[in-house]
């Protein structure tokens, strides 16, 4: 596992609506991210299209990061990982960051309401979900397990194999606010998870980790009710 440290402040994890921005210039920074990509990249968003049955709906995330908020719980004697606190590299291994991959992005348009859901991959066990309306958006975060119980909201909350955590949406761009059938609408997106307790990390006292997700990416859909 990847464990990277980023300093957040002043961030409201509250359900309360962000704002949606509506700029038709992400269509070209949409582009310009995708030709920049390797040939094995795009073969494997060509693969999501067409072989998994998603055509017309590209992601491509830039920015994937657990953000580890009990460092100081990590057992001393693990050393298969890479650490960063405050951007600076902690504790170097042979693991290197990741780099921009193609997610799953399906969505449906219900009335004035568009929801978008961020798969990792097939049958991904974790979530990103944006319920869009007018110039609100609401996003959160599931991760859910067939049957171990080991997440928790935060510390005293029963454990459970599926949790769903509100999602701060530090941004997110629309190129167009009009959602026709057929129309394609390009996007970015970044986003913070709220924080909560994994509890099945034995590189750390206890088996518990206390983290949050942060992602970025830029994606396009092909409306379709």
């Amino acid at each position: 596992m990847k464990i990277l440290a980023l300093l957040i402040s002043l961030i409201s994890f509250s359900d309360i609506s962000a704002q949606v921005t509506y700029d038709p210039n992400v269509a070209k920074q949409f582009d310009s991210v995708f030709k920049k990509l390797s040939p094995e990249f795009h073969k494997l968003v060509d693969d999501v299209e067409k072989g998994a049955g998603y055509p017309g709906n590209v992601i491509v995330c830039t920015a994937f990061i657990d953000d580890t908020l009990n460092l100081r719980d990590l057992n001393p004697d693990f050393k298969k990982i890479k650490i960063y606190a405050d951007g600076k590299l902690v504790e170097d291994v042979d693991e290197t960051m990741p780099t921009p991959f193609p997610l799953i992005i399906s969505h449906e348009l219900k009335s004035d309401t568009l929801n978008i859901e961020v798969a990792m991959w097939i049958m991904s066990n974790q979530i990103i979900r944006h319920k869009i309306f007018h110039n609100s958006i609401k996003s959160s975060y599931e991760e859910f397990y067939k049957d171990d119980n080991i997440l928790r909201a935060h510390d005293g909350a029963p454990v459970t194999n599926d949790l769903t955590v509100p999602a701060t949406t530090v941004k997110f761009v629309l190129s167009d606010k009009i959602f026709t059938e057929g129309k394609t609408i390009y996007g970015y997106a970044d986003v913070i998870t709220k924080d909560f307790l994994f509890e099945a990390a034995p590189e750390f006292i206890y088996h518990i980790m206390k983290h949050r997700f942060h992602f970025k990416y830029y994606f396009k859909i092909k409306v379709k009710r």
